[in-house]
């Protein structure tokens, strides 16, 4: 499986224009046809960017080109890449979407499915295969929501797709990634809800489809795919940071936070600080520094915890192996998963999952 490619997008050049990253918290960015400047002439600005600016200036959706698809029960509808984000949003039935790299996911009513860097994937699961592409960005906006049928029999779903253009979106996003390739966004009422990391924000897919006809349609498209990006965006970035406060004008910021989402996705991998270092593009010392000052201990040290406390969870509440359990978080031989978990508990793994006979024991970092 190809690892994923690293790096937050960063402000600065879009379209052949120079960068000012390193300088100040903005350059150049292209807003409709409308060149806008936010530069701090005397220097950074004080105090962080926070996520309110971001996704009020970067990452905000300009313009959502949305579609109703009608995919019927006997077809498989294979979609190519494309250059933007992709939303999904289910109004009627349940749909399959699945996506190199991913784990194919069901969708129900009031679900979302941001397919971030618009990578190609396939919906529905009928033995009739389609191929098709995700509409062009026009310079047009027309004022309905056009409706699209794909296969025949009952339908399997009514899917809203919305191909969005945002505010800012470096060229290069797509080689150096750092949000999440696919975030689903389960409804808050649905089948999923309990167990989803991430929420939909809610909505009524009757009323928002009633919506979607006559004058206004596409602007009330755009803002509603504004909102499920926002609050996809938003509950990730907590999931990742919780609440505390990162200064994200630093590009060593930014790879650091790459660097922490590739771990706490892929802590099996066999990760090493130069192999770390390598996945942001950073000298291995140059990234050692930028991780201890932005999370406050060395990389290893973050690794082996996340590492440890994975498997702490696993072994409250999944019936696996220890071998199944040091795979999983990065250890292929048993032996040195017991001494890892020790060393960091004080416990050793079968005492504490109750395999020796013994009373679950309660974990202490030592």
């Amino acid at each position: 499986m190809q690892e994923k490619r690293p790096a937050l997008q960063e402000a600065g050049k879009e379209r052949g224009m120079a960068t000012q990253a390193d300088r100040s918290a903005y350059s150049f960015c292209k807003v409709s046809e409308r060149d806008t400047l936010s530069v701090h002439q005397d220097g950074p600005p004080k105090g962080p960017v926070t996520l309110s600016e971001v996704l009020l200036q970067d990452l905000r959706v300009e313009r959502a080109h949305a579609h109703c698809l009608h995919l019927g029960e006997d077809v498989t509808l294979h979609l190519s890449p494309a250059p933007q984000p992709i939303l999904y949003s289910v109004l009627e039935g349940s749909i399959l979407l699945d996506m190199p790299d991913e784990a194919p996911v069901t969708l129900y009513p009031g679900d979302n499915a941001l397919i971030f860097y618009g990578d190609p994937h396939q919906l529905g699961q009928g033995p009739k295969s389609e191929t098709g592409e995700t509409p062009d960005i026009t310079p047009q906006l027309g004022e309905t929501v056009t409706h699209r049928r794909v296969g025949q029999g009952p339908q399997q779903a009514l899917v809203l797709q919305s191909v969005l253009e945002l505010t800012y979106l470096r060229k290069n996003a797509h080689v150096s990634r750092a949000a999440p390739d696919l975030m689903v966004l389960r409804s808050p009422t649905g089948p999923e809800a309990n167990s989803a990391p991430l929420k939909s924000f809610p909505f009524f897919a009757d009323q928002l489809l009633a919506d979607l006809e006559g004058p206004g349609a596409l602007a009330l498209a755009s803002a509603f795919a504004n909102m499920q990006l926002c609050y996809a965006l938003k509950q990730w970035t907590s999931r990742l940071w919780g609440e505390s406060i990162h200064d994200i004008r630093c590009p060593n910021m930014r790879r650091v936070a790459t660097v922490v989402r590739e771990i706490n996705a892929h802590p099996d991998r066999a990760w090493t600080v130069p192999k770390l270092a390598r996945h942001v593009g950073l000298s291995r010392s140059a990234f050692a520094a930028a991780f201890q000052e932005v999370i406050g201990e060395p990389p290893i040290t973050f690794l082996t915890r996340t590492r440890m406390e994975r498997a702490a969870t696993l072994l409250r509440t999944d019936s696996l192996s220890m071998y199944e359990i040091g795979q999983r978080v990065g250890y292929p031989i048993e032996s040195s998963f017991a001494r890892a978990f020790k060393r960091h508990w004080g416990i050793a793994p079968r005492s504490f999952s109750g395999d020796d006979g013994n009373e679950e024991g309660s974990l202490s970092r030592q």
